[in-house]
Parts: C-alpha cells; structure tokens; sequence
C-alpha cells in the first residue's frame, strides 16, 4: 500500500506527540505530561511509545478549564519527573525525526519552550506535521465539518480519547489520523435515521 504524506516526513520516524499542559501559553503555563508514538518511515508502524508525567514548576498556575481536560492533581502526580528530565527520555527516541501533532503549532510551542528553558537539546527536524491540517485538506472535501481531535475522530469512526485525557492517548489518536490521511482513508458520514 502506498502512504502519501508531506515531502518533509520522507525517509524519516515522525514523532506523534502530545502533551498536557497547565494552560494555553507556552512560557507562562507549564508541560505536565508528554505522550509520544513513534513511527516508523514508510510503515508509519508504532516503533516506540513514551508517557511521562512532568511536575509543573508553577502548579498555582493551572488554569480551572485545563485541569478538568487533563485531570491534574497533586495526588496523581507525586511520581511525576521534572521537565529537563522528561525532554531528555523524549529527546533520546525523536533525534532527527519530524515533530507531529493535532494543532502542532500548540504542542511545538510548548515544547520548543521547554527545551529552550530546560537546555536540553532536541534534534528533532525544523519542520513539522500537523495532523488537523492534514486531516481537514484530505477529509473536509468528504463531510469534515471541524478540526478538533474529537471531531476528526468521530469522522474516521475512531473511538474517542477519554473525557479526562492522558497525553498518551492523545499521542496514539494523532498517530492513527495521521495514517488514516497517508493512505487516503475517507469514512464518509452518513445521516442517522
């Protein structure tokens, strides 16, 4: 089968990630958890999977709307690892492949912005793949209405991530639209009688 995707993921593991963060601004808001699929070039076959639990610097920060998403609390993060930490486990397994995410941009921000602060260097390519924009080129044309993973999801008939939701299971979710898009795998809506 033949995968199409972007001329920048040519020959290289992308790196499907997602993360869980105390709030919208990368900078002010802090990483708490890190999701990674790693997949294989040409296969796009899950060759690694990380889940990492980050201890936020600043928890007084954590903005109410998203602790109801990412279900933080202190309780079920005592084991958590502080960032510099994280990014180094997630460094060592994304070294020269192509950054991926549902809303990239968010997620890449975070992310340039821990690596940034933490000092540990990344490797990962300069470019990125966004599934949204992927999916919505390849499935707006067949009925995609919107943009979100939920709704991306629930057009390719994926079952949903969880109401309180882990970065991992973000990650795989991306991880599946984003082959979904590669082999051109277009679930057409139909209406409900």
């Amino acid at each position: 089968m033949q995968l199409k995707l972007p001329s920048i993921a040519a020959g290289k593991y992308i790196a499907v990630t997602d993360l869980e963060t105390t709030g919208l601004d990368a900078g002010y808001h802090d990483i708490i958890e890190v999701g990674l699929c790693l997949l294989a070039p040409r296969t796009l076959k899950t060759v690694a999977e990380l889940s990492l639990k980050v201890k936020p610097k600043h928890p007084g920060r954590i903005d109410r709307y998203a602790s109801k998403i990412n279900g933080y609390n202190s309780e079920d993060w005592r084991g958590a690892i502080g960032l510099g930490s994280a990014l180094e486990k997630y460094a060592e397994l994304t070294r020269g492949a192509v950054f991926a995410a549902h809303n990239a941009k968010f997620d890449w921000g975070f992310i340039q912005d821990g690596f940034s602060t933490t000092g540990v260097e990344h490797g990962l390519q300069e470019r990125y793949l966004c599934t949204m924009w992927l999916a919505w080129n390849k499935f707006a044309p067949h009925g995609l209405e919107r943009r979100s993973l939920k709704e991306v999801c629930q057009f390719l008939r994926l079952p949903p991530e969880p109401k309180i939701h882990r970065a991992i299971n973000g990650a795989r979710l991306a991880a599946e639209v984003l082959r979904r898009v590669a082999v051109g795998a277009v679930t057409v809506k139909l209406p409900l009688k």
